[in-house]
């Protein structure tokens, strides 16, 4: 029983120490406009966000990521990240957040061609 929880926490301070790691590349890649790498970290990221079940961290970082895919037309990964946001955001009670990736998704659609389901998300 002791060995299970002491290796839980030692699991715990793990994903922790790793979490600080990855949004400070993250973070810094973001600044400098390194996009690729800020992807790359990002994901890291929301895989350690994810595991923890931290649906708020992971909301607010998919809609960063949304973003930096957007901004590298990249619209299948923003469609795809955005809409499992929207359910995220909706969790945790986010409504500014649920609307902001309405926003982004008619966004997305709309770089993709999908003009009726852009124009439907852009007015919710």
């Amino acid at each position: 029983m002791f060995v299970n929880q002491a290796l839980n926490m030692e699991e715990q301070i793990t994903n922790r120490i790793y979490e600080a790691i990855y949004r400070t590349m993250f973070h810094a890649y973001c600044r400098i406009s390194d996009n690729t790498n800020a992807i790359t970290y990002g994901k890291k990221l929301l895989t350690i966000y994810r595991e923890c079940d931290d649906r708020v961290q992971e909301g607010n970082l998919s809609m960063l990521l949304v973003r930096i895919y957007y901004s590298q037309s990249m619209y299948s990964e923003a469609k795809e990240l955005c809409e499992r946001a929207i359910i995220v955001k909706r969790e945790v009670g986010d409504r500014a957040g649920v609307a902001d990736c309405y926003n982004n998704l008619g966004a997305v659609l709309k770089s993709l061609g999908q003009c009726v389901n852009a124009k439907m998300y852009l007015e919710n």
